[in-house]
């Protein structure tokens, strides 16, 4: 303190006199009352604190329970409630056992809503199994999935199960899913080996109900891929009885309305015959994607006597037609087949097709209804005036997808013939998209453009592309094209971006990794889940790494 009378001596190495030393004891002693009245003031008070601080620990929890009392969430009754649960399901995907989502999550709020989450079926009527995970503890999580669907009461459920090596004990679990298989009505199956396929099959064939509800089913990255063919349809070429697929009955074909077979390559993949045949046993469906069997270019599709000399196989419900991995057919193969289909309500289609080796590229589409709304093609299968006669086809295309691979071949002798044009390149294209001054355009109810692959473009054709489309006033909201850190920065600066954007249009330049391909976010996880099979189109796949950024 500042008036303490040998002030100046403090943090000094002096000694005082002993008359200063007296003096000091006299301050001192003064000094330690007034500290002991206010050591007394200060209990005082924390004593109060302590006293104000309970009371008002009570008055909270007295408003808070009461409030909780006339609050909304509480007087909602059950019924909306369970809709407001049904929509925090995810929409692109099926339901995973993990207690930070819906449906456990909601069971961890309160006993009341635990009582509605648990007692609504809806929540629980889509699981995604990941068996390795679920077998490494079988006492644990087999019966986990088997309360679960016991809790989907008898409403038709969604299955995906994804295998990731061989699994003991999968006996039990077949066992444990067989006995909702009357409720099936969506299954996806992703890299099931050989031999688990058997088993699946074999335990279906003798074990369970029919599946009356099955409309969706989905195979993907499998080894067996031609064997589906034989399921479905047996007959003579019926190779391997043994293995026959329950789920893939005639009986039950004629039930599906999505329908999604992916093998490991094309060598696994399914003849187009075969497609054609398999169709013919699906009146219903809705949405197909396959991999073609690899026969290579030189090989002419055989349709077979059935369809050959009859009126065109007609699919009336199909609305979205997919061919999985790109370059393994001819655009001429694929027209050929499309010749042989009635598909008036078709409205994507996904044919990334090899490179030019049958022709310009033009007329092999011209089968196809002029209501298409979303086309996905390769364009080193065209000319440019095959891709300016194909696209000029399609009036009403709003989404439009171009891959640009023409870096290799695999087939071991290709063939190569001389055209008096080149193929078309992805410049070229936005230069046919842009608007004609006197407001004209092809495709001119275009939305979205994706460009793929190889796809270096000047800034100058995608500014003037995007103004023209802008000024046509057509709704144009997204342009997306594969950009290599190679190339250096994206032609279009920010200033244009954002005005642009400001516009509405969504610029998006996807950066390719170092083989030249976009590298997506999806990652792989066990309990991640899978995509959900049905309508899905090359913008609902996933998000890309590397949107737009400001340079």
């Amino acid at each position: 303190m500042t008036d303490s009378p040998p002030a100046q001596w403090l943090h000094t190495n002096l000694v005082p006199s002993d008359a200063e030393c007296q003096k000091i004891r006299t301050d001192v002693s003064q000094r330690v009352v007034r500290l002991e009245s206010v050591n007394k003031r200060l209990r005082e008070l924390d004593a109060e604190r302590d006293q104000l601080t309970a009371e008002r620990d009570e008055l909270e929890t007295y408003v808070d329970s009461h409030k909780a009392l006339v609050a909304y969430p509480r007087r909602l009754p059950p019924d909306v409630i369970r809709e407001i649960f049904v929509a925090c399901l995810p929409t692109d995907r099926n339901a995973v056992m993990s207690a930070q989502e819906a449906p456990l999550l909601l069971a961890r709020i309160s006993s009341a809503w635990r009582h509605i989450a648990l007692t609504t079926p809806r929540l629980w009527s889509s699981l995604h199994i990941p068996v390795e995970f679920v077998l490494e503890k079988p006492e644990q999580r087999i019966p986990a999935v088997s309360l679960w669907l016991q809790r989907s009461g008898v409403r038709p459920i969604s299955l995906s199960l994804s295998f990731t090596s061989e699994c003991e004990g999968l006996d039990a679990l077949l066992d444990c899913l067989a006995e909702s298989a009357a409720r099936w009505r969506n299954i996806e199956v992703w890299d099931a080996p050989r031999e688990v396929a058997q088993r699946f099959a074999g335990m279906l064939r003798h074990s369970i109900p029919v599946p009356i509800a099955l409309q969706q089913l989905g195979i993907y990255r499998n080894e067996y891929m031609p064997w589906v063919a034989d399921w479905i349809m047996p007959g003579p070429a019926f190779e391997a009885p043994e293995v026959d697929s329950f789920l893939l009955r005639p009986f039950f074909c004629a039930q599906f309305t999505h329908l999604s077979l992916e093998s490991a390559g094309p060598s696994n993949g399914i003849a187009l015959s075969d497609v054609l045949n398999l169709l013919g046993q699906c009146p219903r469906l809705i949405s197909f994607a396959f991999v073609p069997l690899d026969s290579g270019p030189q090989d002419p599709i055989n349709i077979g006597d059935q369809y050959s000399a009859s009126k065109p196989l007609a699919v009336l419900s199909l609305k979205s037609f997919s061919i999985i991995h790109p370059r393994y057919l001819t655009l001429k193969s694929v027209g050929h087949l499309l010749n042989h289909l009635d598909l008036p309500a078709l409205r994507q289609l996904h044919v990334p097709t090899t490179s030019l080796v049958d022709g310009d590229g033009a007329g092999h589409l011209s089968c196809i209804s002029t209501q298409l709304e979303t086309l996905h093609i390769n364009l080193p299968s065209f000319t440019e005036t095959g891709v300016q006669q194909t696209l000029g086809h399609f009036l009403n295309l709003t989404e439009l997808s171009v891959s640009n691979n023409a870096d290799d071949w695999i087939w071991a002798e290709p063939i190569h013939l001389v055209l008096d044009e080149e193929a078309c390149t992805p410049q070229w294209l936005l230069r046919l998209l842009t608007p004609a001054r006197g407001g004209t355009a092809v495709c001119p109810r275009l939305q979205r453009l994706e460009i793929r692959g190889n796809s270096h473009v000047s800034g100058g054709t995608i500014c003037s592309f995007l103004r023209g489309r802008i000024q046509l006033g057509s709704g144009f909201r997204r342009l997306a094209i594969d950009w290599s850190k190679d190339w250096g920065r994206p032609p279009v600066s920010t200033t244009e971006y954002e005005a642009f954007r400001s516009r509405g249009v969504k610029v998006n330049f996807l950066v390719l990794s170092q083989n030249n391909r976009p590298t997506f976010l999806c990652e792989s996880h066990p309990w991640m889940g899978l995509p959900s099979l049905g309508m899905r189109t090359s913008w609902e796949a996933g998000e890309w790494i590397g949107a737009f950024e400001s340079y």
